[in-house]
């Protein structure tokens, strides 16, 4: 499967400006036929809070923007952004499949205090990972990335790629970086985080980064601070062979140690 993973500053509040710079990257790539096409946290508008509700109200054209890009490049694409949900808005992240159709659509569990997401978003109850016959994919979102118990939970649902939409501040890109590695060496299966770049609505530094992982936590790929398109090519057996010649997934003590969902 080849993977490539989009990275731009996102304009706060700017919905055509952000699907321009995104489909002009796409076009630059050209991605291949069978590819997966990940996009940053909030691609659409950033955490732009006053003008929330109303990018919200437009994700329906936001999604059908998506189809259209995974069809004209017979790939599947993923990103989040918000979409009102029962109880408020939540940040979602939707995947559509090489024919423009929604396989799947994951809300953001983990809700990041310091940014105040707590007071805009409703958060998710469950996790998703989507069955396909090349890799099976599983949906995360930006601080998702700092709970180990949310990583096991898809590996343990079948997932070989942790799909990751990210917004991640340059202060703490090293810790972007290590929890990428981490939560693929531990889970033994492929990481995939791409993140934004340039400032957000307050001016904070993102610091860009987008990188893949391998099942033993080795850097395949890695992107700097400006924008791009990250490119990789993984193997999905590559996963099996890593866990059957350092078995340890297979080790677990759930007698001793059961895990959440295990």
């Amino acid at each position: 499967m080849d993977l490539h993973l989009v990275q731009w500053g996102v304009i706060p509040g700017e919905p055509e400006a952000n699907l321009g710079l995104a489909r002009d990257l796409l076009d630059r790539t050209r991605p291949e036929k069978g590819s997966l096409i990940l996009l940053p946290e909030m691609f659409p508008c950033g955490f732009h809070y006053p003008g929330l509700a109303a990018a919200a109200s437009r994700a329906a054209e936001i999604i059908g923007w998506m189809a259209d890009a995974a069809r004209l490049f017979r790939s599947c694409l993923t990103g989040s952004l918000p979409a009102a949900v029962s109880g408020g808005i939540a940040n979602t992240m939707v995947f559509l499949d090489e024919k423009g159709n929604v396989s799947g659509a994951y809300d953001k569990i983990h809700l990041f205090p310091p940014a105040g997401e707590e007071d805009f978003f409703v958060p998710g109850d469950h996790t998703v990972v989507l069955s396909r016959e090349d890799m099976n994919v599983g949906l995360a979102i930006c601080f998702d990335l700092r709970f180990p118990e949310m990583g096991r939970r898809l590996a343990d649902q079948g997932a070989r790629l942790m799909a990751v939409s990210a917004y991640w501040p340059l202060e703490r890109l090293g810790h972007f970086s290590d929890l990428v590695k981490v939560r693929a060496m531990e889970n033994q299966f492929f990481v995939a985080g791409c993140n934004s770049c340039g400032k957000d609505a307050k001016g904070v530094a993102i610091g860009g980064g987008s990188m893949v992982a391998g099942p033993s936590g080795e850097i395949r790929g890695v992107l700097g601070r400006e924008e791009g398109v990250l490119s990789v090519t993984v193997e999905p057996l590559e996963v099996e062979r890593t866990r059957e010649r350092f078995p340890v997934l297979s080790r677990r003590r759930k007698d001793l140690f059961p895990w959440p969902g295990s």
